[in-house]
């Protein structure tokens, strides 16, 4: 049987210092200080306007790279505005968006992540990997030495779908699906366990808030050792 596990990653294996809103405050710096209240602005706002807030939709008209940004940069220039911009300030900065969230330094590993994918592929699981990101990620995982560890990956942003949606992972299961264990792996209910639901597979919590749902695990390390405890054959 094959072993397959479904691994989200930003808040899972790795992830963003700073996340999208550290990107925005950064770029407002000169001009606005940054506070509780401006913080939680940029947050609430960046709940809109990316295609992942609307898994249900098909986005395959902007799988290119420059589409994609295009697509959501109306929603960095309300927030800039939100903030105290003018419009033209807004757009400039909008347009500074990109180049800062990709900057690879700023992306990050969890500690156990290597280990942890080493010796589960050690054992015999395929890993893949499944995120709603920005159509950059393939670089990033690069830059982290995570590309040797994945089967396959899905990014939302080169694919035209957004998870919990399952046309993210354009028909990879269908080979597999009778003869395999599959386990998503994730750290939001809002995406990877409905993902899983979907699917119709077992969804496993790591690095998550949401510390009431079942089966959760507080690092990769425990995670790891409860796959391999399960002896699958």
């Amino acid at each position: 049987m094959n072993k397959i596990i479904l691994w989200d990653f930003d808040g899972t294996l790795g992830y963003r210092e700073g996340n999208w809103e550290e990107v925005i405050l950064e770029l407002t710096e000169e001009k606005i200080i940054r506070t509780k209240e401006s913080f939680d602005l940029v947050s609430k706002m960046l709940q809109e306007g990316f295609p992942w807030h609307e898994p249900q939709k098909s986005f395959i008209e902007i799988t290119d790279s420059l589409d994609w940004w295009d697509y959501v940069n109306p929603r960095f220039i309300q927030i800039f505005t939100a903030l105290g911009c003018d419009r033209d300030e807004s757009e400039a900065k909008a347009a500074q968006v990109r180049e800062h969230y990709f900057k690879l330094d700023k992306w990050k590993l969890y500690h156990d992540a290597i280990p942890s994918l080493a010796l589960l592929k050690k054992n015999n699981w395929f890993s893949v990997l499944v995120t709603n990101n920005i159509p950059e990620f393939p670089l990033i995982l690069k830059y982290l030495n995570l590309e040797t560890f994945f089967d396959s990956v899905f990014v939302s942003a080169l694919i035209g779908f957004n998870k919990p949606n399952p046309l993210i992972l354009n028909g990879y299961l269908e080979a597999y699906r009778n003869h395999s264990k599959i386990i998503v792996v994730g750290d939001r209910a809002e995406s990877d366990l409905e993902f899983a639901k979907a699917l119709h597979v077992d969804g496993l919590l790591v690095h998550s808030t949401e510390k009431s749902q079942f089966r959760y695990f507080d690092n990769l390390t425990d995670l790891t050792k409860y796959l391999l405890s399960l002896n699958i054959e």
